[in-house]
């Protein structure tokens, strides 16, 4: 399986070592920047529920950025799983993130098990929140 890519109606299946890894790009529309976070909670736990079905429950799940968060937060009370978060995102440099999403944010950093930057100057930037 290693290399296979699998794309289904969420998004893209990819196979690394034999571990599956689904993976989904969401749109970033500026005037509703809430439209990542509810969307990866709604794709997120069809894909979720599709995983379990073809791979058996996860030990983990690792986010990319915090917009999966409220979806890891429902998994991680729902199953028990715990979840981790690498965020790449410049917009915590930039302080661009729209004020409607820093209750989000705190509440996905807060409740993560792990939390994990790229760089020592994001790293720094999110000890803050």
């Amino acid at each position: 399986n290693t290399g296979d890519v699998k794309m289904d109606m969420y998004g893209k299946i990819e196979f690394d070592q034999d571990i599956p890894t689904y993976t989904w790009t969401y749109l970033n529309i500026p005037k509703r920047p809430t439209y990542p976070v509810v969307m990866a909670a709604k794709k997120g736990m069809k894909m979720f529920h599709d995983y379990i079905e073809k791979h058996g429950k996860p030990d983990l799940l690792h986010l990319h950025c915090f917009e999966g968060g409220e979806f890891a937060l429902a998994v991680k009370n729902q199953f028990n799983i715990p979840y981790v978060v690498t965020e790449h995102s410049s917009r915590f440099l930039l302080d661009t993130n729209p004020k409607i999403l820093e209750p989000i944010i705190k509440k996905v950093y807060t409740n993560a098990d792990q939390r994990i930057a790229v760089s020592n100057s994001l790293k720094s930037i999110l000890l803050e929140r």
